[in-house]
């Protein structure tokens, strides 16, 4: 909870459920199946939101998030995070942070690996967007502003196309590379 301008108490779970609640219609919207762990006052703990996403088998999972650096207060930026342990998630990551960015305007603060645990727990490509800092006065003005929200999360929408046209484009490759194996062996053996 962070002061506006005006002195009003701004909750971090407000502004991120307003913009979850766009990107869930934005996505929708381009045909995608979405589910969230929370479109309320209360969600699961952290690893309830993974098992979630693991069981419905998911393709990407976002978690959305406003960041904060009291000792700091001049600082903005969108930062995105993804596991250490995992390419695909890092791959995800640059899609979202680029995506949302340019379609933002946020200052790029760029892609960061972190043992979240929803980046860890997760079986799919796995993002966590700090879509900038509460403790700013500017920066959360803009994040309380709905036109603001909108273009970010539009961004994030983006990325996720983005990375998952990728994902596909490497898949096709692999199935493309595996069948021209199976061709030039078409007896089988033994491929080390």
């Amino acid at each position: 909870m962070y002061p506006d301008a005006s002195g009003t108490q701004i909750y971090e779970k407000d502004l991120t459920l307003s913009m979850v609640k766009k990107l869930e219609a934005i996505l929708l919207a381009q045909g995608y199946n979405v589910v969230l762990t929370r479109d309320g006052e209360t969600a699961g703990d952290l690893y309830e939101r993974s098992e979630l996403a693991n069981a419905v088998e998911a393709d990407v999972f976002v978690s959305i998030h406003c960041n904060s650096a009291p000792t700091v207060p001049t600082f903005q930026g969108l930062y995105t995070y993804y596991h250490p342990s995992s390419n695909r998630s890092k791959l995800f990551a640059q899609a979202v942070q680029d995506a949302a960015c340019a379609a933002s305007g946020a200052i790029d603060r760029g892609i960061a690996s972190a043992d979240f645990v929803v980046l860890r727990e997760t079986n799919m490509a796995a993002v966590l967007v700090e879509t900038g800092f509460m403790t700013n006065v500017e920066e959360l003005e803009r994040l309380c502003d709905e036109d603001y929200q909108q273009s970010l999360m539009e961004g994030v929408a983006q990325g996720v196309a983005d990375y998952l046209r990728l994902a596909e484009a490497k898949m096709d490759a692999t199935r493309r590379a595996s069948r021209a194996v199976r061709q030039a062996a078409p007896h089988g053996g033994l491929f080390l």
